[in-house]
């Protein structure tokens, strides 16, 4: 690789045991050189020359790992890692098991697992295990072929705590249904704690399946021979009914919890839970977890409204935080995934944010976690909204993770399951909402930009929801009112997420089918408010280049009319192409002349710039190169980095701190990038650092992120792509650094 673009260093590799020596002082004495920080001295002395190969070995072992390896020092040490499997067997054996600074500095590639399991065998596996336990997610579909019964218990843990990595612990158990059971029976009879539940969860679920049943039953009989107690216990434990597999003592609730004074979940049948029955439906959902929750929580759930269980688990989740939110009640929050909805989902929202706000990363990716198990389309919403904007790098991936699962569970991309996901809001068909006081009655419907407004029943224009009067009903005053409330909070940020996904849909020329375009466009009732503001194309093909074959606009009837306001012969079900916001480059002057005016004549504002998109173009200079510094020393206040988004560029990197924004931008078969650089870069998180003004420098296009494209030049691509990695760095050049 090219170590100007990658800044990569192939792994170093000893010659021979003999050389140790002398390469441990050449390393250190390079580290000496290299960086301006200090090294730290080892507690004992670098290897003298003339050290024996093993004297030279204990040293670097201790070096590695109980002179404290993970200062500044371990980089010096990173291309010894990156090469362990073609070290010296000793050295390749030490250097492996070192599984932090492993997997810190140069990461384990799935050759290298192949190739240390088929040099060194079973002696690799304690470094292989060490390492599957630290990512089991990523490294467990990688040693489904290893038969090892110390992989066992990470595989149990990974089925019962971490959803990610649960299909990864199935395939694994799934292979090795003997060992598993042989190496899980004796945790699931032990003490109570984490490692029986995850033995007791993992066993349970290969006894459900004919091969892993009778791995199970092998197992039972060959403990059996030993201790004839041993089925007995099996009874009793992993093959009990799953309405007693309740833990020995049910956990004492803690004092912030008063279930009496929870909002009592409404029967179906009439009626409301009891509070001894609340009280053991408090203590099911203390030892529950989303991922295996107790059998006795879906009855619950079958028996009582949703939104009284909503308001039930909000009520929990609220006196946790209001007592502190210590770590031994966080069930609290896992209880709104178990049984939680949309009031839920929007409350935790609100708490993530303020978690990631005051840096609390692990409570944050927690409460992520939480908010992707309730799985509703509102909270899916609001994690699309999190993997936007979040004060914490670490917790937009988090989001994006989760909606990465979401998306793959349903065969989908993040991209195509936001198209599916925008919320109804609770809207009716026709995009409104009628509210009720009894006597008086109200229409809901919503602006360019998703903010509600208000009709009484003649048509008048309200500046807010009157209050309630002596003459209305007061529950159904009551009740509009927190429709009304609901409403503007939920629209206010569904607005801001929906605005920006369909101008990077303009953006970046997204085309859609006709099977997503309907329902989820054009007839949806929150998304209709926007789509009928736009234009939209039915084209060939999905290809950039390719201009429409046809542009329309939504009436009210959702019927498709042209430029002159006549209807179109196009049933927008079963259009034969795809459909995508038409830019204006694909207009000609007249075409757009006439969409303008159609607009200005019905006042149809536009939630986004689209007909009076700004145009931009390279020069022919800068289209016969791929680096151009037309923005170099623009001022830009930093905030406005911060918001690119909506208009197809990324700040995120690996890093909390950014120097650049980065727009894909494909051509032809080659990926590629257009990076627009700024000194002096600015944090992700919160905070007055980076919000300075910042220096715009190069806006360069590149296959890798780094250095300038050789291949390729602007003038490669094609008139919008183009304008639009223009149209930013320009915009915000016009704003002067304010």
């Amino acid at each position: 690789m090219d170590d100007a673009t990658y800044g990569y260093r192939a792994g170093f590799i000893v010659e021979g045991m003999d050389r140790l020596v002398e390469r441990i002082r050449e390393t250190e004495a390079e580290g000496e050189a290299k960086y301006t920080r200090p090294i730290p001295p080892p507690v004992t002395p670098v290897p003298a020359v003339g050290t024996s190969p093993e004297a030279a070995l204990e040293w670097l072992d201790r070096r590695l790992d109980r002179d404290g390896f993970g200062g500044f020092f371990c980089y010096i040490y990173d291309s010894w890692f990156t090469g362990v499997t073609w070290q010296p067997e000793p050295l390749a054996l030490i250097l492996w098991e070192k599984t932090v600074p492993l997997l810190a500095l140069s990461g384990v590639r799935h050759d290298q697992t192949a190739a240390m399991v088929v040099r060194f065998g079973e002696r690799a596996l304690p470094g292989l295990v060490a390492i599957v336990a630290a990512e089991p997610e990523d490294k467990l579909p990688h040693v489904l072929k290893v038969d090892a019964a110390a992989l066992t218990p990470i595989a149990a843990r990974a089925f019962h705590r971490t959803k990610r990595a649960r299909p990864a612990a199935v395939a694994w158990l799934r292979a090795h249904p003997r060992t598993a059971a042989l190496r899980l029976l004796p945790d699931a009879l032990g003490a109570p704690g984490p490692e029986r539940d995850a033995a007791d969860a993992a066993l349970r679920f290969l006894a459900s399946e004919p091969a892993g049943r009778a791995a199970f039953d092998a197992a039972v009989a060959a403990y059996a021979a030993i201790d004839p107690r041993v089925p007995e216990a099996v009874v009793s434990g992993v093959d009990s009914d799953p309405l007693d597999q309740v833990p020995v003592k049910p956990p004492k609730l803690p004092p912030w919890l008063v279930p009496a004074a929870l909002p009592r979940p409404v029967l179906l049948a009439g009626g409301t839970l009891p509070n001894a029955a609340i009280t053991a439906f408090c203590e099911m959902l203390a030892f529950s977890s989303p991922l295996t929750p107790y059998a006795g929580i879906a009855p619950v759930r079958a028996a009582c409204t949703p939104e009284s269980l909503d308001a039930f688990a909000l009520a929990v989740f609220q006196s946790w935080l209001a007592a502190g939110a210590n770590v031994a009640g966080e069930w609290a929050m896992r209880t709104l995934a178990l049984i939680g909805g949309d009031a839920c989902a929007r409350d935790l929202t609100r708490q993530i944010r303020a978690w990631g706000q005051a840096g609390l990363k692990p409570r944050g990716k927690a409460g992520i976690a939480v908010l992707a198990g309730i799985g509703s389309d509102a909270a899916l919403m609001n994690l699309s909204a999190l993997a936007e904007k979040n004060p914490l790098l670490q917790l937009r991936e988090a989001a994006r993770d989760a909606i990465a699962d979401a998306a793959e569970t349903r065969g989908l991309d993040a991209v195509e399951l936001a198209d599916r996901l925008s919320p109804d809001l609770g809207l009716d068909a026709r995009g409104g909402l009628d509210l009720s006081f009894g006597t008086r009655h109200f229409r809901v419907g919503l602006d360019e930009t998703l903010r509600p407004w208000l009709r009484n029943a003649d048509g008048q224009r309200l500046p807010a929801l009157p209050r309630a009067t002596k003459t209305d009903d007061p529950e159904l005053a009551k009740q509009a009112a927190k429709l009304w409330a609901g409403l503007k909070k939920d629209a206010e940020d569904a607005g801001r997420l929906q605005i920006s996904r369909l101008e990077t849909m303009l953006a970046t020329g997204r085309r859609i089918g006709p099977d997503v375009f309907q329902p989820f466009f054009a007839g949806h009732p929150l998304i209709r408010h926007l789509a009928g503001r736009l234009v939209w194309g039915l084209y060939e093909d999905r290809l950039a280049t390719t201009a429409p074959r046809v542009a329309f606009r939504l009436a009210e009837d959702l019927t498709a009319t042209d430029a002159e306001d006549a209807a179109l012969d196009l049933d927008l079900a079963a259009l034969d192409g795809v459909v995508g916001l038409v830019h204006p480059l694909h207009l000609t002057p007249d075409t757009l002349a006439a969409w303008t005016a159609l607009f200005a004549d019905y006042e149809i504002a536009q939630p986004f710039p689209q007909l009076a998109r700004e145009i931009y173009a390279f020069t022919p200079a800068e289209a016969a190169a791929s680096a151009t510094d037309r923005f170099d020393g623009v001022r830009v206040a930093g905030r406005r980095l911060r918001g690119l988004r909506s208009q197809g560029w990324s700040s995120d990197t690996a890093s909390e701190h950014v120097c650049s924004v980065q727009r894909p931008t494909p051509l032809g078969g080659a990926d590629l990038f257009a990076v627009l650089r700024f000194e002096d870069g600015l944090w992700h998180r919160s905070g007055p650092e980076g919000d300075e003004v910042q220096a715009l420098r190069a806006l360069t296009l590149t296959e890798t992120g780094w250095g300038a494209s050789t291949a390729h030049r602007f003038g490669d691509l094609d008139p919008v792509t183009a304008s639009e990695i223009l149209r930013t760095p320009s915009l915000l050049a016009a704003t002067g650094g304010e």
